[in-house]
């Protein structure tokens, strides 16, 4: 019976080749051998197996049923070899990071904030895994998870990391000439763009408002922002998500007047820091981040 400490790879690599030819010639040119070499192997190999590999009857090389087996066999365990060794990556002791987050604040600020944590772990790859707001168990295949809302399940360990709040903002193109915008009731005047959050619910029943103008409806508070940007109406906006919108005057704050969101941002980690995965490092920085983010 083979084993790992009896496996002859080197006879099986000269099997691969002869078989791969059908030539004992080209396969030993192949491999930088001489052809009788090939040929010892190959015979050695066909002993310990107890079995013919090639018909050798006729003037050409030819493989037997179970050397047409072998051959499949052998050939896809080395091209396996190959492409795991072809595909290793500088300083393979860094395991990816691997992180959940809704796909709004990846659309609307992590993908832009994670620049800044790669630039100090350029060994470092990342992966980013969709969440749903709300998720109460985390997959297992994530080391670190930012949830809108407190999960229940699936964590090692789990900590708060900000309340968030929504105001109203749009494009500066909307507002100019605008009516004055003193309270919550000016906001009459424009569209309302809604989420799933339910956001512009909270704002009217906190400030009686009613939505004068026909709202747009989209599914995630990303596609809600794209529509304000464009000048499309008002977004009651995530302080987290539209920070950097604020900072380059792609959007503006209309009042300053705001709702708590229903839910509270977390830090979860799924799998326990361990040397190379990076997670009490992204802990650290996403947390100083956000404290920025929402001072």
């Amino acid at each position: 019976m083979l084993s790992r400490r009896t496996l002859p790879l080197n006879a099986l690599k000269a099997f691969e080749a002869a078989g791969r030819h059908l030539h004992m010639g080209r396969a030993a040119e192949e491999l930088g051998v001489t052809h009788g070499a090939i040929s010892h192997q190959v015979r050695a190999l066909e002993q310990q197996l107890d079995v013919s590999l090639f018909d050798r009857t006729g003037k050409t090389l030819s493989l037997t049923t179970s050397g047409r087996k072998l051959l499949r066999a052998v050939t896809e365990a080395l091209d396996v070899m190959i492409a795991g060794a072809e595909n290793l990556e500088p300083d393979t002791d860094v395991a990816p990071l691997l992180v959940g987050c809704t796909p709004a604040l990846a659309a609307n600020w992590l993908s832009r904030a994670i620049g800044d944590f790669c630039k100090d772990f350029p060994e470092l790859t990342v992966h980013f895994r969709p969440l749903a707001p709300g998720v109460l168990r985390l997959p297992t295949d994530i080391d670190v998870a930012l949830c809108y809302g407190k999960p229940t399940s699936g964590f090692h360990h789990c900590d708060q990391l900000v309340e968030d709040h929504f105001f109203p903002v749009a494009h500066p193109s909307l507002v100019h000439g605008a009516g004055p915008l003193r309270n919550p009731n000016d906001l009459q005047q424009f569209r309302p763009l809604h989420d799933d959050s339910g956001s512009w619910d909270t704002w009217n029943r906190k400030y009686g408002t009613k939505n004068a103008v026909k709202a747009l409806h989209f599914f995630d508070s990303s596609h809600a922002l794209q529509a304000a940007r464009a000048g499309l109406g008002v977004a009651l906006a995530s302080a987290i998500e539209v920070a950097h919108d604020l900072r380059n005057g792609s959007l503006v704050r209309l009042l300053k007047d705001q709702v708590t969101a229903p839910q509270a941002y977390y830090l979860a980690e799924v799998q326990a820091p361990a040397p190379g995965n990076r997670v009490a490092e992204f802990r650290q920085w996403i947390s100083s981040v956000l404290s920025r983010e929402t001072a």
